[in-house]
């Protein structure tokens, strides 16, 4: 059959999504009845496209946030994308799945950058390698322990195709950590100033490969919290 004569195929549980922030027990039902094609338009449309919850009152905030940090990094600002609670207004993870967001939440932001992936998986080599020779110098059994911890989440992510800048140590040997972190500080800084923005814990931020790594992850993130 020619594919003009074909009709476009979705589920219509669907359409009791009709607010741009669901209710938590509303979307979480419904998702979980939906097939693999439909939660990736959930997502999609829900998680990572529109005007944020948190800044649905004064859409104007959001995109002066986001191009603050798109300019720091070099992005385009539609590669800068908050996720999670502050997108949709309470909690997607599985403990406290539908916790409104409030002063005491974090921001999560997804870059979606293959430079600014690449530059933090040349920050794990080189400190992976820095480790191995000592030139990375460590105080205690611990503190040992704990960024080893870090360094095997980070190999795990870079398969996944994100990192976590925030697992790397703070020093100007890896540059493009230390660009991020000071990026998110500084951004939090801002915020707490400024007047008729909700005001938060911190910021943070995951760096994706490409949509198709980040829409992935988000997808298995959903899935176990739904579950």
């Amino acid at each position: 059959m020619p594919d003009e004569f074909i009709p476009f195929s979705f589920s219509e549980k669907g359409k009791s999504l009709c607010s741009l922030y669901p209710d938590p027990d509303v979307l979480k039902s419904i998702y979980k009845k939906l097939s693999e094609n439909d939660k990736f338009g959930i997502l999609r449309s829900f998680i990572t496209e529109g005007i944020p919850y948190v800044y649905k009152e004064n859409p104007l905030a959001y995109e002066a946030i986001r191009s603050f940090i798109a300019q720091r990094l070099q992005l385009n600002p539609k590669e800068v994308v908050l996720v999670g609670s502050g997108r949709i207004g309470y909690s997607l993870s599985k403990k406290q799945w539908g916790k409104p967001f409030d002063a005491s939440s974090d921001l999560d932001f997804a870059l979606i950058s293959q430079p600014l992936f690449r530059g933090l998986a040349n920050n794990l080599k080189s400190w992976i390698g820095d480790l191995k020779l000592s030139r990375f110098k460590v105080h205690s059994v611990q503190e040992t322990k704990n960024w080893l911890s870090n360094i095997d989440a980070l190999k795990n992510s870079l398969d996944r195709g994100f990192l976590q800048s925030n697992l790397f140590p703070y020093t100007d040997n890896y540059l493009t950590a230390k660009k991020l972190q000071s990026t998110m500080w500084l951004l939090n800084k801002r915020i707490a100033v400024t007047n008729n923005v909700p005001q938060i814990a911190k910021s943070s931020t995951r760096v994706y490969y490409d949509w198709l790594y980040c829409l992935k992850q988000l997808y298995i993130t959903f899935n176990h919290a739904t579950s």
